[in-house]
């Protein structure tokens, strides 16, 4: 065991389950312990980003994305590869697959042009993908969970 947390146990296992190109090396088991305060399931996390910086909306720096739930009312991964893959795969050349816009999503939370906030307190990470096109919005909860991505034009 790694660290002991209220209702279970922060294993290993946890940390081998999400490993993969898209986690940040510096995540450390306190930075997953903060996914599990802020209400998040690591069996359903795919990745986790520490950021640098106070970002706007957000009440700490961990931000992660689970599989989620697909569907017009879902979120997290299962809803933007459910809703939105298609869109970003046909309206820009360098998108080429769900992996691709997974790849994005996560490079978008590392890197945006900018970040602003929803009337009701969402982070909304900003990048233009291609000069010629709408920029991709990532909307994040206040508590770091990914809840969708898809191209739109923001004041």
């Amino acid at each position: 065991m790694l660290v002991g947390y209220g209702e279970g146990d922060l294993e290993a296992d946890h940390l081998r389950r999400i490993t993969d190109t898209l986690i940040d090396s510096s995540i450390s088991a306190s930075d997953l312990l903060e996914v599990v305060r802020s209400n998040g399931n690591l069996g359903e996390t795919r990745w986790v980003v520490k950021k640098q910086n106070d970002v706007p909306g957000l009440d700490n720096d961990i931000v992660w994305i689970e599989r989620g739930v697909p569907g017009d009312d879902g979120t997290g991964w299962r809803h933007i590869d459910d809703k939105h893959t298609s869109d970003l795969v046909n309206k820009y050349e360098s998108i080429d697959s769900s992996d691709g816009v997974e790849s994005l999503v996560n490079s978008i939370i590392r890197n945006p042009d900018r970040v602003t906030t929803t009337s009701d307190g969402k982070a909304v990470f900003v990048y233009k993908v291609e000069s010629d096109k709408k920029p991709v919005t990532v909307y994040v909860g206040s508590n770091g969970f990914t809840q969708t991505a898809y191209p739109q034009n923001l004041p």
